[in-house]
């Protein structure tokens, strides 16, 4: 049995080129919108907010006094007596691109409410808003619930 060229299925070079083309194009009107940045500032927003409830459980757990601490690029948890304390993950201190605070360090007393120290009862408790601003995001601690928005 004998074949004709006319036969043979398949792409031609210019089909295979257009659709190479149409790829390049594509990819790069589509790239740009991927930024690593905005990655990373989510995550370090999420595990912010994670380890933000963390100190305030611990607080209520154990009677008040525990504490986050700011400086800039970190933050780090102690307990009521000022000892370093780890996250749940392992780490006392957590390295992020940038975070600020209008309280520093932030206690938290039994009812996981904000403090202005150590001591377990609620009677030095915050009475304005805390506001914290890491990965572009904004987190406001309420200060007579302990709220987090």
């Amino acid at each position: 049995m004998k074949r004709n060229i006319s036969d043979i299925q398949g792409f031609t070079l210019v089909e295979l080129v257009l659709v190479i083309l149409l790829i390049g194009i594509l990819s790069a009107y589509i790239a740009p919108r991927f930024e690593l940045a905005s990655f990373r500032d989510d995550t370090e927003a999420s595990l912010f907010l994670s380890n933000l409830r963390y100190a305030q459980h611990r607080a209520m757990v154990t009677g008040g006094g525990w504490n986050l601490t700011f400086s800039g690029t970190s933050y780090s948890l102690a307990d009521e007596t000022g000892a370093p304390q780890n996250f749940p993950d392992g780490r006392s201190t957590v390295n992020v691109t940038a975070i600020t605070s209008t309280r520093s360090p932030l206690y938290f007393d039994y009812l996981g409410t904000p403090d202005n120290d150590t001591t377990g009862s609620n009677i030095n408790e915050v009475s304005t808003q805390t506001l914290i601003i890491i990965g572009g995001q904004t987190f406001t601690i309420e200060p007579n619930t302990g709220g987090i928005l």
